[in-house]
């Protein structure tokens, strides 16, 4: 950055790209995935209520990331889809998730993540190790 303010660059492409100081872009995820990672979120509580997890385990995750999860797919926010990612990834750290009893729940989180154009093994580190 020169003395001016100016920022140079070369060439640059991409989603969602913010440059300079206080600067912010917002990336919406489209209609068509947005409609998929609903359903992935149906799935997800199925795989849930289903899994090895104890029922206190399975409440906090059904109640808390899960529904922020859905609550960022409606609006379409991949920042709100990622943190409830991580949220829910914390939750599982947190509730001793082996790959044993959560295996189904990691598959759904990792096509959410993959729809949303998110990397799972950043937004979801801990699940990801269990793969």
């Amino acid at each position: 950055m020169s003395g001016s303010g100016n920022i140079r660059t070369g060439n640059i492409s991409g989603t969602g790209i913010a440059i300079g100081p206080g600067a912010h872009a917002e990336v919406r995820i489209g209609g068509t995935e947005q409609g998929e990672i609903a359903a992935m979120i149906a799935q997800l509580r199925q795989d849930i209520a289903a899994s090895g997890l104890n029922q206190g385990s399975k409440q906090a995750l059904s109640g808390g990331p899960v529904t922020e999860l859905a609550q960022a797919a409606q609006t379409g926010s991949q920042s709100g889809i990622a943190a409830a990612l991580s949220k829910t990834d914390e939750a599982l750290k947190y509730a001793g998730a082996t790959a044993e009893h959560a295996s189904s729940i990691i598959a759904t989180l990792s096509r959410i993540a993959g729809l949303a154009g998110l990397a799972f093994k950043t937004v979801a580190p801990f699940l990801a190790g269990l793969i």
